[in-house]
């Protein structure tokens, strides 16, 4: 009996402590960073006229798998932008570009996901620098 109550207490321990498990969003210490940055290209997009800092450029956060912001932030002066307080797990940054149009695409801006992953509790990542057009 005391064996049964010993297995039951164990079972419900694990069970516990997996359900405890926390998924990709806010709500932890772990955060992310990262430089927008902006190439002035021609109408033409065959020359770039001048590179800068984006500054005041929306930038969306995506939890795990969703295709839908769950948050997004402005850059500052420098292009430089941070979401704090993360779960560890995985997400996605998407930006927004503006392209060459061409006759079978006429969109003039394109998304530009950035797929990265929060391993550790307290990590404090810092992205490449990303590049969008205008």
């Amino acid at each position: 009996m005391k064996d049964l109550f010993s297995s039951f207490c164990l079972g419900l321990l694990v069970f516990g402590m997996s359900s405890c498990a926390k998924e990709p969003g806010t709500g932890g210490f772990a955060s992310v960073s990262g430089v927008l940055w902006t190439q002035d290209w021609d109408n033409t997009f065959s020359i770039i006229n001048s590179e800068y800092p984006a500054m005041d450029e929306d930038v969306y956060l995506m939890y795990g798998s969703d295709s839908i912001p769950s948050e997004d932030v402005k850059t500052s002066y420098n292009g430089w932008f941070t979401f704090p307080y993360l779960q560890p797990g995985k997400y996605s940054l998407l930006v927004y570009s503006n392209r060459y149009i061409t006759p079978g695409n006429t969109n003039k801006i394109e998304p530009i996901l950035v797929p990265f992953e929060i391993k550790e509790q307290r990590e404090k990542l810092i992205l490449d620098t990303i590049i969008i057009k205008r």
